[in-house]
């Protein structure tokens, strides 16, 4: 098994296209609809058969890939991980908004 260093995005693409183009030319076969219906379905089980290959050749490469981030650098994915350390802030106890105690109240 080859490694790659990055997925191989230009067959990903191809994969693509070829599915999109088989599913264009099965809807326009004159079949009947059980036909239809049988062919587009192994045609869809297919693309992700192809698809599941794809991702098992490149999901060490993916593995490696930075996370994604958007238009000013912050992870899209929110993993739990916080961005930026926030500075601790000392609480005021808020001794209003406390129940009195049994003792408290007489």
């Amino acid at each position: 098994m080859t490694t790659h260093k990055k997925p191989v995005w230009r067959s990903l693409a191809v994969v693509g296209l070829l599915g999109g183009a088989g599913l264009t030319i099965t809807a326009r076969l004159p079949l009947g609809g059980a036909a239809q219906t049988w062919l587009l379905l192994l045609w869809v089980g297919l693309f992700y058969a192809v698809m599941a290959g794809w991702i098992r050749r490149n999901s060490e490469a993916l593995e490696s890939e930075p996370p994604a981030q958007d238009s000013i650098g912050r992870p899209i994915v929110d993993n739990g991980a916080p961005v930026f350390a926030a500075e601790p802030r000392a609480e005021t106890p808020n001794t209003a908004a406390r129940p009195l105690n049994q003792s408290e109240a007489y």
